[in-house]
């Protein structure tokens, strides 16, 4: 029997002898599945001199507090230097390292307007709320956030970006400290901060209902899925859904879903988390995606506002349609607007269902908005034409090659303006002697292999040649082909048009075309979140930790989403936001231990972003007024 596993030997700290150095390492043993062998791996905390003093290495700086009290070390080991280290980098009573030099010199200014931002948007004052006053966590997140728009790819540079950038959190933040912080971020967290962002909120809120798929390179994530990726790639993903205010131009709520669920079936749960997170009465823009009958009667049973892209091909909208007179240019019934030049036309609809508790209800306020350009079924007619024969030049190639069509649902797909008739029979592949004997009909097998001539009776065939096993295939071929007149003249009657089915909203066509456009904002967050801030991939490895990354990547939209809405109205030169940072960057934090500390001063182009965003110039900082000269006239 062998002796028993001490457990405190992962923590016993012993000499490793390499090359002329002495290190203080532990050792880890593990049990590798795969191999089925043990591996034995060491772990160097420091170096050891030859007067047995113990000089911290990396691993121990970049450990944390509560590993670092669980080594064990040789009672004849000098220690006095980690009593020094943390004494002089550390930040408080927990031994939390920071960065300590005697002269700092710092890029500042981009975190300086991001700064800025924070408190003017409440962001800041939200995150002192949500984590009672606690700023050491709140600078943490902060500089996470802010870390999102520096252009490295991920956190694992962090700490290099902390060397070279003043940043609100002074510690040392390395990719395990990350971790263990961002799985500390709790949904209560994310929730209550929903709240502290709807207190700021205007009445009457247009808000835009969108969601993304996110690629993965993992599968440790139980939302990770295989669904319908945006990017074409091969690789699970999950769906990140985000409620973008269009009126306060910011994202107000997100959520990840699984990766292959629909859009439609994620609505119920975000109508429910945007009641329970206090949003009051917000008009929900949403694309054809989001579009069901149980949706439409959630809106309506819960007295919801809303505008939903409507698909036109519906029964009730192509009928519509067909109400209108002859018409060679536009429909005569539909008024026309000079300014964006749309036909439209408005009709409330009649509806009526049956909620969960058996009582029928019947849609007071239900309106279809029918939209119509003539330039767009101009292109659509052309298109179609275009589609029309390239599919039809398809078909007869492999008509008149007869090709054999493995799967006839997916040609169905492939060329939906046609009905496609098949030719299915049976042809002998190939065949093999059983006992090597000669048969005098071989003649005619191999002749039935070369024209693959159609087998009537495979029973009989057999019997016929009982020394030979015979393998068959099944052929499909299109016989012929004829254009679905009825998909080709739905078509040609939904040319041109496009519709929003509005519900509880008394607002005009043209009104409502106007905020559905709007939604063209919400897919240029998208682009910043998976541009600028590189978050086009997930690299969690657990659900707390991805929690708590999209809780810091929603902050950071938060405050880009702000600085991208000075740009667009005050500051056009800048093509992004990306180039607004840029500009500031070069401004510098400047501190010596016996003197106080310094900006350098803000010039030229940085004065003109700071006075599109109404910001104070540090004192200092700005230009002096040029002297008056006394002596002239």
């Amino acid at each position: 029997m062998g002796r028993p596993v001490d457990p405190l030997s992962p923590y016993r700290v012993s000499i490793h002898r390499n090359g002329n150095y002495n290190y203080a390492s532990t050792q880890i043993n593990r049990f590798n599945s795969e191999t089925g062998q043990k591996e034995h791996k060491r772990i160097h905390w420091g170096r050891l001199t030859e007067e047995n003093k113990f000089i911290p290495g990396n691993e121990f700086i970049s450990a944390s507090q509560e590993i670092r009290s669980k080594l064990i070390f040789p009672k004849e080991w000098d220690l006095s230097e980690i009593e020094i280290y943390c004494k002089n980098n550390c930040s408080n009573e927990n031994n939390e390292l920071k960065f300590v030099f005697e002269f700092q010199n710092y890029l500042y200014g981009d975190i300086w307007l991001l700064e800025m931002v924070a408190k003017k948007t409440g962001v800041y004052d939200d995150l002192m709320s949500v984590f009672l006053n606690d700023k050491e966590k709140v600078n943490k997140i902060l500089t996470l956030a802010y870390f999102l728009f520096s252009g490295y790819k991920n956190y694992n540079h962090t700490s290099n970006w902390q060397k070279i950038v003043k940043t609100p959190c002074q510690s040392i933040l390395l990719p395990y400290d990350i971790t263990r912080f961002t799985q500390k971020i709790t949904q209560s967290d994310r929730f209550n901060f929903f709240k502290l962002r709807t207190e700021r909120m205007k009445d009457r809120e247009i808000c835009s209902v969108d969601s993304t798929s996110r690629s993965a390179y993992g599968h440790c994530l139980p939302d990770i899925k295989f669904g319908n990726n945006k990017e074409k790639l091969p690789l699970p993903q999950t769906l990140e859904v985000v409620v973008y205010t269009l009126s306060g131009h910011e994202p107000i709520y997100f959520r990840t879903f699984q990766g292959n669920a629909p859009d439609s079936r994620t609505l119920d749960i975000i109508l429910y988390e945007l009641d329970s997170a206090g949003y009051k009465d917000p008009i929900l823009i949403t694309d054809r995606g989001y579009e069901s009958t149980k949706n439409l009667e959630k809106y309506i049973e819960g007295n919801k506002k809303a505008i939903i892209c409507s698909k036109i091909g519906q029964k009730h909208i192509k009928e519509f349609i067909k109400s209108f007179n002859d018409y060679s240019y536009y429909p005569r019934e539909m008024a026309l607007d000079t300014k964006t030049g749309l036909y439209y036309i408005q009709k409330k609809i009649e509806y009526k269902f049956t909620d969960s508790n058996g009582n029928v209800i019947n849609a007071e306020n239900l309106k279809l908005n029918l939209y119509f350009n003539p330039i767009k079924r101009c292109e659509e007619l052309l298109d179609l034409d275009i589609d029309l024969n390239n599919q039809a030049e398809s078909l007869d190639y492999l008509k008149s090659n007869a090709i054999n069509i493995d799967d006839e649902s997916a040609l169905d797909k492939e060329f939906p303006l046609y009905i496609v008739k098949y030719n299915k029979f049976t042809i002998l592949e190939k065949y093999e002697e059983k006992n090597h004997q000669k048969n005098k009909y071989i003649d005619k097998l191999n002749n039935l292999i070369s024209t693959k001539e159609a087998i009537q009776d495979k029973s009989e065939l057999e019997k016929d040649y009982v020394d030979y096993n015979l393998t068959f295939k099944s052929i499909t071929i299109i016989t012929e082909f004829e254009r679905n007149e009825k998909k080709y003249n739905d078509k040609i009657l939904c040319s041109g048009f496009f519709a929003t089915t509005m519900v509880n909203l008394n607002i005009g066509p043209l009104e409502a075309y106007n905020h559905y456009l709007l939604r063209d904002e919400q897919e240029k967050y998208f682009h910043m979140m998976k541009g600028v801030m590189n978050s086009n991939r997930q690299r969690s490895s657990s659900q707390a930790g991805k929690d708590g990354r999209l809780f810091i990547l929603f902050v950071a939209q938060i405050i880009g989403c702000y600085i991208d809405q000075i740009r667009k109205t005050k500051l056009t030169k800048y093509h992004s936001i990306s180039s607004i940072l840029e500009e500031m960057r070069s401004i510098r934090y400047i501190k010596h231990p016996n003197f106080p500390a310094k900006i350098s001063p803000f010039v030229s182009k940085q004065l003109e972003i700071c006075e599109a965003f109404e910001f104070d110039i540090p004192e200092g900082c700005a230009p002096e007024s040029p002297p008056r000269d006394q002596n002239r006239g």
